[in-house]
């Protein structure tokens, strides 16, 4: 249990916020698997599993009265309003109307301008489905193309053919103005002319967010594992780093601005959803397998997950809180993290973005003082690293690929 010391002391679990709250709602659908997909996904065919996704959505809605009216978090979602809304999957976009009663919930909580986005795939693009959506109160919508190359798709075991992804594209474009597409690279037998043409063909939508990510090779998946078991293989380290600064120059002549290391966007489309997670910002994370960050009597705040078994997950009550407890039996929350291991995660998410670190956040929480070792002193003198005016620790753009690598440092000097 987590204590509530009394009916009107919700600092004991609130702690203090950070940045407006925002909402993940995942729905973990979907008609068909993806070869290189490792997220909380249950199988969906129409007229099979209708019982199935009624109830879910049912008991999504049920958790999120909870967690919005019955927490002790309710009175900030009430004060400050809720900035973004984001579903995600699995694949959101197979439905459309079973989404109203949620939107009924969360309505009177969200900002007047609240980002309120849905990920889906080429298929579930049709002109019926787009209204929906558009009149239930989406204003985003982020398309999975992943390539437009044919054997890229069978490959990566996607249900649509480049050219079902192009005219989704060109229908979306009637009905929202703010798209993303998603674009994966370093896929086995990818060549730069893929990747190339790829890119092209995604700027000539005039599209105004992009993201590209790197294939990783998760071993518990079916691309994975026939990668960690060398039946196939990636590109090399090089040739992905070339992939990567194509994509940086092809994007930066086209005046996008590169905001973190797999996202781009015209001026005035961020995705103010992402920022949540590299400014280490809260937010609620709802349904099979969603995470959530909420802050708590500790400054490092709480994290918490559900299930990632979705029958489990609907047979589960929601979280019950009162003045005497907070009652976590059906979330999975980590009790092992310490003031470093937040520090980690901070680092480790916001090193790669273009706002960067906030050193007096990280002091503050870590309770540990920013002393640079000696790669740290050298990369300041460079340029690779800088530290405005206001504290903030930039990694340049062009090491963004290594990452990885200057976050390590950089915890080091905190160390």
């Amino acid at each position: 249990m987590v204590e509530v010391k009394n009916k009107n002391e919700h600092t004991s679990l609130n702690g203090t916020w950070r940045g407006s709250p925002g909402v993940y709602i995942h729905i973990p659908f979907c008609s068909s698997f993806c070869s290189y997909c490792d997220f909380p996904k249950t199988l969906h065919k129409k007229n099979d599993h209708d019982q199935l996704v009624h109830d879910y959505f049912n008991t999504l809605d049920l958790h999120l009265k909870t967690w919005l009216f019955s927490s002790p978090w309710s009175i900030h979602f009430q004060e400050k309003k809720i900035s973004s809304l984001n579903f995600g999957g699995g694949t959101p976009g197979l439905f459309g109307s079973y989404y109203e009663p949620l939107f009924k919930t969360i309505h009177s909580l969200l900002a007047e301008q609240a980002e309120i986005s849905l990920e889906v795939n080429p298929h579930n693009i049709f002109e019926d489905r787009l209204k929906t959506w558009k009149d239930l109160g989406f204003n985003r919508i982020s398309i999975g193309v992943q390539t437009i190359d044919s054997q890229g798709l069978k490959l990566l075991g996607r249900d649509h053919t480049g050219m079902e992804a192009i005219k989704s594209i060109e229908l979306a474009k009637k009905y929202f103005k703010n798209i993303n597409i998603d674009l994966i690279y370093a896929w086995p037998g990818q060549n730069m002319s893929i990747w190339t043409h790829d890119l092209k063909t995604t700027l000539s939508f005039d599209i105004p967010h992009i993201s590209l990510y790197c294939l990783t090779s998760e071993k518990s998946t079916t691309l994975g594992r026939k990668i960690l078991e060398s039946n196939i293989s990636k590109p090399s380290e090089d040739t992905q780093t070339n992939f990567y600064e194509t994509a940086r120059e092809l994007l930066k002549s086209a005046h996008y601005e590169h905001e973190e290391i797999s996202n781009c966007s015209q001026q005035g489309f961020s995705c103010a959803h992402n920022f949540l997670y590299w400014e280490g910002c809260h937010f609620i994370g709802i349904g099979t397998g969603a995470h959530g960050y909420l802050p708590s009597h500790e400054k490092i705040g709480l994290r918490y997950a559900y299930t990632p078994n979705t029958k489990i997950f609907i047979r589960q009550n929601p979280p019950y809180f009162n003045t005497d407890h907070f009652d976590q039996t059906n979330l999975i929350i980590d009790n092992s993290r310490t003031t470093d291991s937040w520090l980690i995660e901070y680092i480790g998410c916001s090193l790669r973005a273009l706002k960067g670190v906030d050193l007096a956040l990280a002091e503050d929480i870590s309770q540990k003082k920013f002393s640079p070792n000696t790669k740290v002193l050298k990369a300041l003198d460079t340029g690779i690293l800088n530290i405005t005016p206001d504290r903030k620790l930039i990694l340049n753009e062009k090491e963004w690929i290594r990452e990885t690598a200057w976050s390590l440092e950089v915890i080091i000097s905190f160390l």
